[in-house]
């Protein structure tokens, strides 16, 4: 993809974006906030992460991601 190219919600990837802030962080120059999937051994430690993940989108639709591939 060129520089300045629109690309979609579906295909960008965190190496097309300049600025980027951790989940937490309010500043660029924060670290935010890290998400600890390796100790996570059953279904429900790895839903207790992502719980703490989605609070943090501050997002109404809980399927918003989902619909990025439809």
């Amino acid at each position: 993809m060129d520089f300045g190219e629109n690309i979609p919600a579906n295909k960008v990837t965190a190496h097309d974006i300049d600025k980027r802030f951790r989940l937490g962080a309010k500043s660029e120059d924060e670290d935010g906030i890290w998400f600890d999937y390796e100790n996570a051994k059953t279904e429900e430690d790895f839903e207790k992460v992502a719980l703490n993940v989605e609070n943090l989108l501050n997002i109404s639709d809980s399927l918003w991601i989902s619909k990025l591939f439809n």
